[in-house]
Order: structure tokens, then C-alpha cells, then sequence
């Protein structure tokens, strides 16, 4: 006797619930940029951005992967250069706060900087400088702040443009090291703007930025600039005022030739791509202009999805390109982690529709972080030995901080530092190199020369001696570990 057509239907409901389960299970590889020389190259394509009253609903995926960068790197970066500047002052200046937390009470970005400052325990002077133009959001954000952060907690909050506060802001920031996060619904400074607080800050104290580059924002402006050129219309009144605000926001209007030429107007992956060029470019461009190495990542809302954003860092010192890289795969496994519950949720809301769990309810194991790191990291060492060992043959002889980005490779967003120290200590194990991977008083192993030892040298004891940690011009000495 046949089955109950029903009961059919809810089988056939129950595999592919679990074919997305393991469909889901994908490589945090799609969020990777490739990163084809000094400067972040952003490849990939875009996805719609989110309104200003619907983001800060909850955190998705994309949003857990830039806070998994901001609840690590900014410590990192507090300790590091706090430690030689007057005062061991450090200021944390977020240019868009917003209203400081999420509906669902998760931190946004000004909380999780004042739990870096918390964290620092007195040992660092940390100020915190919280910019927000949306009056309910400030309102929001003020109260918030006040209520949550200790009596002593030094923070200012700012309700207004910041391009309108800046200078005042950066006179306050003048002996302080300074680390900026522009993180805007849109469009961020004017690129003038942006260069003058890259290039007037000194070399010392240092100074990084941390871009929110929309993509999606970029692609969508760039949309209504091809569909006027297409039929040979002119913009509307409220079209030319959209469009000049990226014109200031890139340095002009040579972005538009690149949507002028692309496919169809609501073809989504052209009109990305061509966004995507336009952030390589500008990236790059402002690289050189003012002398700070940029390194961007696209950042993916879900895998096979479009990019959303594009998150760049704005550098000029080895040692925070090295940190930066390695926080950006602690992060990817936070994505990972976000992509997870999101995918657990979307089940169990077609689950009850459909009324199918009550009938095949197998448990769902949760993501668990640490046997993802377990299950890829002989994969990665692997790849990372293999990436370090091409740089041997070519060079001789390099320190590993110098080139950061040939190490990781394709591995940008998912190995961290560990996982290359690993890859250092297997190359030591095999008689490759003399550096051993471990720290020798206060130098770490990736401030040290990474040297190929030819075949005359492995006769003899592969010993390695504790080399200059840097050269005082490159490597300002903030960044060695504090004391």
C-alpha cells in the first residue's frame, strides 16, 4: 500500500532542509579578496545596502565579520602604539556611530571601542570620540553611553557631519596615536577631506583608518547614471545631488565611464563589479597619494551572494598590516558563525510553516568554532609553508612582516598568525630555514629574517640567533610588544 501523498511531500521537505544544511557548509573563502601586489584588490561583486532604520535590527553575517575586526585588531593596536606615545595616549575616533547598539542589544561599534578602552585597564590612555549626524541616533547613542560606560571613561560625543568637526578632533588627536573607523550609511568624507587627515597627521604619532567602502551604494548611483546616459536624459534635481556626493566622496567624476559602458541596467553583477573596480581604484589612488598602504576585503552578506561592502584599512607600518591580516581570519570564522545561525534560523521559520520539524527533527549541531579551526588548519599550514617557501627561493632571505600579503595569499579572511607560525616551525623541522617560529625575547618570529638554508649549511646545527628587530626608520618602535 502506498504512502499518504502528505507524508511524501514531508520527506521530500525533510531532505532538502538537510541538503541546505549541507550545501551551507562552505569555505569562508567567499568573502576573499585576491590580492594581486601591495595594495588590497577587491574582487567580486555587491549586494543591496540597508536602510538606516532597518540595520540596526540585528547583525548579520557581514556586519559580525567587521565587529570580529573591531572587538580584536583595535586592542592590538591600543597596546602597541599606546606604548610609546606621550601619555600612552590612544583616541578611537568612529566617524558614523550610529545609535551605539543594535535592537537586539548586541554592541555596535562605539560600545565595543569603549570595551577596548575598559580592557586596557589604565595601562593606556584611551579616549573615545563618537560623531553621529542622525539626531535620534545621537540622542540614542548619548544616553546609552552615559548610562553603561563607568564615571571615569573618557569619550566625547559629537552630534553633527564630521567632516564639520574634524579639524578641532584632529588638534585634540595631535599627540595621540589615532585610530579612525568611517563606517557611514553611503558615502564616507570627501576624498579631500580623507587625504588631508591621512597626510597631515605626522609619521609619529601614528595614524590608521578603517574604510566601510559601500558597494552596493556605489552601484546603485552608478545605475542611475548608465539608465541617463542610456536614453539620453538629463539627471533630475535630486539624481545630480546623489551623484555629486560620490563625486566628492571618490575625488570627481571619473567613476561614472565605468557604469556608462556596463550591460544592462538591472543587471546586479556588472553594475557590482564595475563598483568594485571603482574601490580598487580609489583605494589604490589614495595609496599613493598620501603613502599609506590600503588593504581591502570584499565582504559577502552570505556565500554565493554579492559583496556588500568593501572593508580597507589604511596603513603605513608593517607591523599593523601583519596584526590586521591576522584578525581578518579570527573574523572570517566569526562570519562563519553569524552564516550559520542566520541559515539554522531560516530553516526553523520554513520548518514552521510548513509544519514539517514535528514529523523528522533531527538535532542541528551547532557551529562550532574550534573544531572549524581544527578541521582546516592542516590545509592552511600547509598552504601557508608552501607560500613561505616560494618566498624563500625567490628572496633568500626576508622578514616576514615585510610581506604579509604573499604569505597568506588566498588564505586572507580565514588563517590567522598561528597558523603561520606553524607553517614557519614546519619549514624549521625540515631543515628549510634557521628561524624557528618561536619568540625570542621580545622579538617574534615574523620580525625576524626568515633565511633559506642552503645545502652546505645543513650539515651544521640549525641554531638561530635573536636578529635587529627592525630598522628604526621602518619600523617605529611602538609596534614591538609593550613592556
Amino acid at each position: 500500500m502506498g504512502a499518504h501523498p502528505t507524508i511524501w511531500i514531508s520527506y521530500l521537505l525533510w531532505i532538502s532542509r538537510w541538503i541546505d544544511r549541507i550545501t551551507r557548509l562552505v569555505s569562508v573563502t567567499e568573502l576573499l579578496p585576491l590580492v594581486t601586489d601591495r595594495f588590497g584588490v577587491p574582487l567580486g561583486g555587491g549586494a543591496g545596502l540597508p536602510a538606516n532604520d532597518t540595520y540596526f535590527q540585528r547583525r548579520k553575517p557581514a556586519a559580525a565579520f567587521k565587529h570580529g575586526i573591531l572587538s580584536r585588531y583595535p586592542v592590538v593596536f591600543a597596546a602597541k602604539t599606546g606604548a610609546a606615545t606621550a601619555g600612552q595616549r590612544v583616541m578611537f575616533l568612529d566617524g558614523y556611530a550610529g545609535a551605539g547598539q543594535y535592537d537586539d542589544e548586541s554592541p555596535g561599534s562605539p560600545l565595543l571601542f569603549m570595551e577596548v578602552a575598559k580592557s586596557m585597564g589604565g595601562r593606556r590612555a584611551v579616549t573615545g570620540v563618537f560623531v553621529e549626524a542622525d539626531e535620534v541616533n545621537y540622542q540614542h547613542l548619548a544616553e546609552l553611553l552615559a548610562e553603561i560606560t563607568p564615571p571615569d571613561a573618557s569619550y566625547t560625543t559629537v552630534h553633527g557631519e564630521l567632516g564639520e568637526h574634524l579639524h578641532w578632533i584632529l588638534r585634540k588627536a595631535a599627540d595621540a596615536a589615532l585610530f579612525v573607523f568611517l563606517d557611514p550609511f553611503g558615502t564616507a568624507l570627501d576624498r579631500p577631506q580623507l587625504c588631508h587627515l591621512l597626510t597631515t597627521r605626522p609619521r609619529w604619532p601614528p595614524t590608521e583608518v578603517l574604510l566601510h567602502f559601500s558597494v552596493s551604494t556605489v552601484a546603485r548611483i552608478g545605475g542611475i547614471v548608465r539608465k541617463a546616459h542610456r536614453q539620453r536624459q538629463q539627471l533630475t534635481a535630486a539624481e545630480r545631488k546623489t551623484v555629486a556626493n560620490v563625486d566628492r566622496f571618490l575625488g570627481g567624476d571619473w567613476w561614472q565611464a565605468a557604469f556608462r559602458t556596463t550591460a544592462e541596467d538591472h543587471d546586479e553583477g556588472t553594475a557590482t563589479q564595475a563598483a568594485l573596480d571603482v574601490a580598487n581604484r580609489y583605494c589604490t589612488e589614495i595609496g599613493h597619494q598620501t603613502g599609506f598602504t590600503p588593504v581591502a576585503i570584499p565582504v559577502r552578506p552570505a556565500p554565493g551572494r554579492l559583496p556588500k561592502y568593501v572593508l580597507v584599512l589604511f596603513t603605513r607600518h608593517p607591523h599593523g598590516l601583519w596584526h590586521f591580516t591576522s584578525t581578518l581570519g579570527q573574523a572570517g570564522r566569526d562570519w562563519m558563525a553569524a552564516h550559520d545561525a542566520d541559515e539554522v534560523a531560516r530553516l526553523d521559520a520554513r520548518d514552521n510553516k510548513t509544519g514539517t520539524e514535528a514529523l523528522f527533527d533531527l538535532p542541528r549541531p551547532p557551529f562550532d568554532p574550534t573544531a572549524y579551526e581544527r578541521t582546516h588548519r592542516g590545509a592552511w599550514i600547509e598552504e601557508l609553508a608552501d607560500n613561505l617557501a616560494d618566498l624563500l627561493h625567490e628572496h633568500g632571505t626576508f622578514r616576514p612582516a615585510e610581506h604579509t600579503l604573499q604569505i597568506y595569499g588566498n588564505l586572507v579572511g580565514q588563517a590567522w598568525e598561528q597558523h603561520v607560525r606553524a607553517a614557519v616551525k614546519k619549514l624549521h623541522a625540515a631543515g628549510i630555514t634557521h628561524n624557528t617560529g618561536k619568540k625570542i625575547g621580545k622579538i617574534d618570529f615574523w620580525e625576524r629574517p626568515l633565511d633559506l638554508i642552503i645545502p652546505a649549511q645543513a650539515k651544521a646545527p640549525a641554531t638561530e640567533q635573536a636578529a635587529p628587530d627592525r630598522h628604526a626608520d621602518d619600523y617605529p618602535t611602538a609596534w614591538a610588544d609593550p613592556a
